[in-house]
């Protein structure tokens, strides 16, 4: 998720300069841009230049709770923040319903405001994504295509689930869109949660340290660096959904962190000893095999265990072709209007496409379609084309006889033809090593003995022969 930018503008409101000067200076050392004005009728011509305004109450002329007044009616949505020298505490309530995000009184400490302002651009930050995801979440389930009963059985699977809070495992390979059935569980209509913040953490972008910080957050002076209360994000996604993205990478410390979190809703802050709860729906996903990763003694067998209260997984598109042409047209209508083209695909292209293997998934044959839009120097696909723009598959396989390449074919029958050349003597070499042996084989690749014996059959390599 995106950080805070701390280089934001934030606007002093004061009648005393020099408390201007010395908050202004305190803000910018932070990597804060700031200005200052020194009444409030240069507050409201000026304010809305900015990101945040701190705004002292009481002034001559117009007064902080007028001015308050004033951009609340404009922008009900400004970041605002109130101090005064009087310790008035209903005043404080009455400003805070008017709409100020928070009241400091003075003298202030200078770490506290910082924390403050700090604390409220970032809860607009939060606000923001929660509008940008309502927003994805209805391109989300429109960015479902499919024709599959295979994704069909998956999609009645998410509105069966949807509602009940037990933990969901997504498994697939890199590309098959588990991120979009998280989504698509967490905004369904049946979810009562579906209002709240659906937050993804991918776990492989964190070392262990920084993902603990991340999802639990810390007090100050937990270690160097930690000048002020950092909030975790099972506390900022309370209510709502966690999506931890590639489970497999997290760490076994995180792993035990983590399984208290499902089983019991129970966390601490990095550096505290107070019990903290949170009320998140985790759904987990990985591309690895987890039994696999339990036996490499990377994963927790209890972990998975409390993960797996239900698995959905996802298959290659290779496994599902007929949702690829759905695909196609998809991201070929979202392309021409993305670079603004009028591009269509030759039939013939598009039953060769059909038949390449994807090894990306969506993923890839996404990007494979933005190519053809973008390069293409005229309006129609045509088989040439297509080996033209999208000739990087080739040169991304490796250990290819240079003969493969050779006699008068199209770039997608080039394409089909290596990827057998290279899986034939991959086979043949996953046989020598494992000495014929065909279950130990497929563990090793992470595919089940049936499959395995289909590619053996499909290439005439016999097992037996490399018994020892």
């Amino acid at each position: 998720m995106p950080k805070l930018n701390t280089d934001k503008k934030i606007l002093i409101v004061d009648d005393e300069q020099q408390m201007c000067l010395f908050l202004k200076q305190c803000l910018e050392k932070e990597g804060f841009t700031a200005d200052y004005v020194l009444n409030g009728e240069d507050a409201l011509s000026g304010y809305s230049k900015y990101d945040l305004i701190v705004l002292d109450l009481m002034m001559p002329g117009i007064s902080g709770e007028e001015v308050l007044d004033g951009i609340k009616q404009k922008d009900r949505a400004f970041p605002t923040i109130i101090m005064s020298a009087f310790g008035d505490y209903k005043k404080a309530f009455e400003l805070l319903n008017k709409g100020a995000d928070d009241y400091v009184q003075k003298p202030f400490n200078v770490e506290d405001m910082i924390f403050r302002i700090t604390k409220v651009l970032e809860i607009y930050r939060l606000k923001g994504e929660i509008e940008f995801y309502k927003t994805q979440f209805h391109n989300s389930t429109a960015n479902i295509v499919y024709k599959s009963s295979k994704i069909e059985t998956i999609l009645e699977t998410v509105n069966k689930i949807s509602k009940e809070n037990i933990p969901v495992l997504i498994t697939g390979e890199s590309g098959v869109g588990k991120e979009l059935i998280a989504r698509a569980i967490h905004y369904n209509t049946y979810n009562p949660r579906r209002e709240k913040l659906f937050w993804t953490v991918n776990c492989s972008t964190f070392a262990e340290t920084l993902l603990d910080d991340e999802l639990f957050g810390h007090v100050k002076g937990a270690f160097t660096g930690s000048v002020s209360d950092k909030i975790g994000i099972f506390e900022i996604a309370d209510g709502g959904t966690l999506f931890l993205d590639e489970i497999a990478d997290a760490s076994m410390s995180a792993q035990a962190k983590l399984l208290r979190v499902v089983e019991t809703g129970e966390f601490r802050r990095i550096g505290e000893t107070k019990t903290r709860y949170t009320n998140v729906r985790i759904i987990t996903a990985t591309n690895k095999i987890l039994s696999k990763e339990i036996m490499k003694k990377t994963f927790r067998e209890d972990f998975y265990q409390r993960l797996k209260g239900l698995e959905i997984h996802i298959p290659p598109l290779r496994e599902r072709t007929e949702d690829i042409p759905e695909l196609i047209n998809y991201f070929l209508d979202i392309s021409n209007k993305e670079f603004k083209r009028n591009i269509k695909i030759d039939s013939e292209v598009m039953e060769k496409m059909q038949k390449a293997f994807w090894q990306g998934n969506v993923r890839e044959l996404k990007h494979a379609v933005q190519r053809l839009v973008l390069l293409s120097e005229t309006n129609k696909i045509t088989v040439k084309d297509s080996c033209n723009i999208l000739s990087f598959h080739i040169s991304d396989i490796k250990g290819i006889e240079e003969e493969t390449f050779t006699g008068n074919k199209s770039f997608f029958d080039l394409k089909n033809e290596c990827l057998s050349n290279f899986e034939k003597k991959f086979f043949l070499n996953l046989m020598q090593k494992h000495n014929g042996k065909i279950v130990q084989a497929a563990e090793s690749i992470n595919i089940s003995r049936k499959s395995l014996a289909k590619k053996l059959k499909e290439y005439n390599i016999i097992a037996s022969e490399y018994k020892k």
